[in-house]
């Protein structure tokens, strides 16, 4: 519930929850609905009531392509990684990481700078000043990268490539890989900590939070 932001960018857009049944649905519709969403809603029997009334049911982790993708991917010019790395041996090309700065410090090409696709068309001039200046997008799996790489066309950058396959092909074809935060400055915004991930004072607050909302509906009584 504290990400909904992260799943639900339009709050009028019209939300379906489902579940194995109806309870775990239902209760997270009426949570959305508190929190002022008007458009929710959870289906009635839930995947069983589904699967019944003879409607397919998909297995595995759905992983939709990300809007636009397709159209950037015949605009934006690939690069395959052995190339990428002739080009770093020589002239080098400005190389931007434009994922989250976790899958940064993860794992990146050697001497790429960090730029979250989110503020691409704020801060990339500061980074890439010309605009005949070589650009090479990369990202963690190749899903990003083009779709940046477009926006870079859109904004007058005429020498724009992007890492074919992202990261996971670069590591693939065995290439070197810098991790960290290297030439961040300032602390990375773009992430919020969940789980173990967080500090222990954020943990702490947290439990607070959770004790003062059970406290507040024991007292408004069944």
């Amino acid at each position: 519930m504290q990400r909904a932001d992260d799943l639900v960018a339009v709050r009028n857009a019209t939300i379906v929850f489902c579940c194995d049944g109806l309870v775990r649905s239902s209760v997270t519709a009426s949570w959305y609905r508190q929190m002022g969403l008007p458009n929710v809603f959870a289906v009635r029997g839930g995947t069983a009531a589904w699967a019944a009334a003879g409607h397919l049911l998909e297995r595995g982790t759905a992983e939709a392509a990300p809007f636009g993708l397709k159209e950037a991917l015949e605009r934006a010019r690939p690069i395959t990684p052995r190339e990428l790395d002739v080009q770093l041996a020589g002239d080098p090309p400005t190389v931007l990481f434009v994922a989250t700065s976790r899958e940064f410090a993860e794992g990146h090409v050697p001497g790429a700078r960090w730029l979250s696709r989110s503020w691409l068309e704020i801060e990339v001039a500061n980074l890439v000043p010309g605009k005949e200046r070589p650009v090479v997008v990369t990202d963690r799996d190749g899903r990003s990268a083009p779709l940046a790489a477009a926006i870079l066309r859109d904004l007058g950058y005429r020498r724009v490539s992007y890492l074919a396959g992202g990261m996971l092909t670069w590591r693939t074809e065995g290439l070197p890989v810098e991790q960290g935060l290297s030439g961040v400055m300032a602390p990375p915004d773009d992430v919020v900590p969940a789980g173990p991930d967080r500090p222990t004072h954020d943990m702490i607050n947290y439990l607070r939070w959770e004790q003062a909302l059970g406290h507040k509906f024991a007292a408004q009584g069944p």
